[in-house]
């Protein structure tokens, strides 16, 4: 029996419209979810943690205006407020001598967790722009905190009297102050600008994206620069260094008193981008 070409073209019809319904259905489901969970989430919230005895502060922010700032708290305290849809959901917890900051919940295919695993995310996300501020005791601020920050999106923004400094932007841009003992600042996205005094090491790494600013007061020991792309552009303190160059690409403008017997050494390395260097009375 031969079946008639009108009668398959019809059922192939019908198959499709099945499936884009089902599509649809689906999309449909899935936007409700989404919104429910986004209309019944708070836009604001507040976290706290005992700040005594803190000797290291330990971040991790993306999507976020983040803020660290110094006042008149007895603990540390974590605020954050979003324009537009619901904050994300932080964590603010001691482990140890260390005040651990991050977002938390992370949906994945295999459900959900704690960190920055990658993931779905849409149970932790907002959807306006959210401003995180977390204030510190203002008798931290001269301490030596050793601070740790990863960025991967947003903005952060931090300015005290730092022990060692590291910080790892992959997205956005960071503003660091104050002062350091050591300083380590890796980005392959975004802008980092730093306003340091006095770190006895300087370590930049970047491998998209731009370091910019100053190193200020006493001349530091080493300034090791490497960038793959992008751009270092530091004035650092006067004095005669030691300096080492490899270049294979780009450029590296190093403009300081050098002397290979000095004892600070500027170690510069270059395979696309450029480093500029140069004395504060160049």
């Amino acid at each position: 029996m031969t079946i008639p070409t009108t009668n398959r073209a019809g059922r192939a019809i019908s198959i499709v419209l099945v499936v884009l319904g089902a599509i649809a259905a689906v999309f449909t489901i899935g936007g409700g979810v989404v919104s429910g969970i986004a209309t019944h989430r708070a836009t604001d919230g507040t976290w706290s943690a005992d700040a005594e005895g803190l000797a290291e502060l330990r971040l991790s922010t993306s999507a976020a205006d983040f803020d660290v700032v110094f006042g008149d708290v007895d603990e540390a305290t974590l605020d954050a407020t979003s324009t537009g849809g619901p904050v994300q959901e932080w964590r603010l917890e001691r482990q140890g001598d260390a005040l651990v900051v991050g977002t938390g919940w992370q949906w994945g295919p295999w459900g959900g967790g704690w960190g920055r695993g990658w993931g779905f995310g849409f149970g932790d996300r907002g959807f306006g722009e959210e401003q995180v501020t977390l204030t510190l005791p203002a008798d931290l601020e001269g301490t030596g905190l050793h601070i740790v920050a990863d960025v991967s999106a947003g903005s952060f923004a931090a300015a005290a009297d730092w022990g060692r400094a590291e910080l790892d932007l992959s997205a956005g841009s960071v503003q660091l102050g104050g002062t350091a003992d050591a300083l380590d600042v890796q980005v392959s996205a975004g802008e980092a600008r730093l306003a340091i005094d006095s770190p006895r090491t300087v370590q930049l790494d970047v491998s998209a994206g731009r370091v910019v600013g100053a190193v200020t007061g006493e001349q530091p020991a080493a300034i090791t620069a490497t960038v793959s792309a992008g751009a270092i552009e530091l004035e650092i303190p006067d004095g005669e260094y030691a300096v080492t160059q490899d270049v294979s690409a780009g450029s590296a403008a190093i403009d300081v008193d050098a002397d290979r017997q000095a004892a600070a050494t500027i170690d510069v390395e270059v395979s696309a981008g450029s480093v500029t260097l140069r004395g504060e009375s160049r």
